[in-house]
């Protein structure tokens, strides 16, 4: 009899052992799953700050670029209307080359912040 309790205590601490084996490597696997998270998500706020900051700023660049393109035309509306050249082509001609510059820019702009978009999320 004490033989059968004795061996029932062995086991009982062989499976209690086990049992906190399990449970250390359970809290391991959660803390190292929890820093990758932290890191990977550190990584990730930091990547949409600058590419926030990198936005503004193109942004400003961007809203130059259009202004500036905009007092040409101006310019070159009132260029040819003292030189009296305003036939409805040299109007034209002159607003489609800014526009198409304007188009441009933004364009290329939007290829760029498309391409950051896909580097970020892949």
């Amino acid at each position: 009899e004490n033989r059968i309790i004795k061996g029932i205590e062995d086991k009982s601490n062989i499976i209690a052992d086990e049992m906190g084996k399990e449970r250390e490597l359970l809290s391991e696997g959660v803390d190292q799953l929890t820093n990758v998270y932290e890191s990977d998500y550190k990584k990730l706020s930091n990547n949409l700050e600058q590419e926030s900051i990198e936005r503004a700023e193109n942004d400003k660049r961007i809203s130059q670029i259009v202004t500036n393109e905009v007092k040409k035309l101006e310019e070159v509306l009132l260029d040819l209307r003292q030189h009296g050249d305003t036939t409805d082509k040299s109007l034209f001609d002159a607003i489609k080359s800014t526009v198409n510059e304007i188009k441009v820019t933004l364009e290329s702009e939007k290829n760029k912040r498309e391409e950051t978009h896909d580097n970020m999320i892949n």
